[in-house]
């Protein structure tokens, strides 16, 4: 969301009270400068209502500069003549002192689903922005489009486990959530916000967020080192790629349409030619659309894709799967000859094979609430 929608959304809601727990999200995504021009916008407000709001924003706020902000509108709107009470000034705690640059932990959580019938994935991410109330961040990752969408939504503790539990009752052997790490999450969403260059502000704005209160996010995380049991042994390319959980995953690029025809013009050509010199000619062109730049330019994103399958295999504890996914992933050669299996299965694909379900789809809990765009 740009900067001046914020502020207009915050504005024009200011007064109403069904938008509060909104307005308090939006500020808390804000820049320390934004926030400050905000509160003189709201300086200007003539309704007691207004105040509500900003008394709400200082109880929340930790920034001293931003605090005094705030006692100055709040006494710029009673001069006004609206009734204000104001905020005691915030002071350090008399016991339990902590750290001057210590960071209070708040409670997050984090899920990721695997690709729908519209090849469509789901991030979530919750933060507890005061107790039983979640800030919850929905991000919609498509191939090859990238972050597609990016809904932010305050809502309680309660219907957040609501969400969770519908999507698993919802969920069949196809489709699948796993409960992920907030680092990797975050990274999912990073990776699909550089290949639609959308949202990058307000991911660097929950970045920041996520840094101030979780310590596993500033742990990190490594998805190539998790512990699987001895006995394990990798699953081959084949054997990952026709899982059920890539049912419905769909490697499209810019121009496939045109890149089909060609494909299909080789394996089906007007005259006779041995299918052995076909098989040939499939093979050079497929090897070719590998090195083209419209499928060059995805492989990032395709990795941290197929990155999140790894992941989700780990999750469910199908471990071969996992660790031949993993060594694929490791080295460059492994990678190109998963990209050259993709290509070929969607060159070969067949529309007709896999008929509309509603339940192959994974259902956003969000499609009803407002866009944070």
């Amino acid at each position: 969301m740009e900067e001046k929608t914020v502020f207009k959304s915050i504005l024009e809601n200011a007064g109403d009270p069904k938008r509060l727990d909104e307005n308090i999200s939006l500020f808390t995504t804000l820049s320390k400068h934004e926030k400050i021009t905000l509160l003189n916008a709201l300086a200007q407000s003539n309704e007691e209502k207004t105040v509500r709001l900003i008394n709400l924003i200082y109880d929340l706020e930790e920034d001293k500069d931003i605090l005094k902000h705030i006692r100055k509108v709040l006494y710029i709107l009673k001069t006004k003549g609206i009734r204000v009470e104001e905020p005691p000034k915030k002071g350090p705690p008399a016991i339990n002192l902590k750290k001057k640059d210590a960071k209070e932990d708040k409670k997050v959580r984090s899920y990721i689903t695997n690709f729908d019938y519209f090849n469509e994935m789901f991030v979530l991410i919750a933060i507890e922005f005061k107790k039983k109330n979640f800030l919850v961040i929905n991000g919609e990752i498509a191939l090859p489009e990238g972050l597609k969408e990016l809904t932010l939504n305050p809502i309680s503790d309660d219907e957040f486990n609501n969400i969770i539990e519908s999507i698993k009752f919802e969920k069949t052997d196809k489709l699948v959530l796993a409960e992920a790490p907030v680092s990797f999450s975050y990274h999912i969403l990073k990776e699909g916000s550089n290949i639609s260059k959308k949202y990058p502000k307000e991911l660097n704005a929950l970045k920041k967020t996520l840094k101030e209160h979780s310590s596993a996010f500033r742990e990190g995380f490594n998805l190539y080192e998790l512990t699987v049991p001895e006995d394990i042994y990798a699953s081959d390319i084949d054997e990952i790629l026709s899982h059920q959980f890539f049912e419905f995953f769909r490697f499209r690029w810019d121009g496939f349409e045109e890149d089909k025809k060609k494909y299909m013009d080789l394996k089906n050509p007007a005259i006779f030619v041995p299918q052995y010199i076909i098989e040939e000619k499939k093979t050079v062109f497929i090897d070719s659309l590998a090195s083209k730049e419209n499928i060059n330019i995805l492989i990032p994103h395709l990795k941290t894709v197929l990155e999140a399958y790894a992941y989700i295999f780990y999750a469910h504890k199908k471990y071969a799967f996992y660790k031949g996914l993993i060594d694929s992933l490791k080295r460059d050669e492994a990678l190109r000859n998963v990209i050259l299996y993709l290509i070929k299965n969607e060159l070969e694909y067949e529309e007709e094979k896999s008929a509309f379900n509603e339940n192959n789809m994974v259902i956003n809990p969000f499609e009803f609430m407002k866009p944070y765009e």
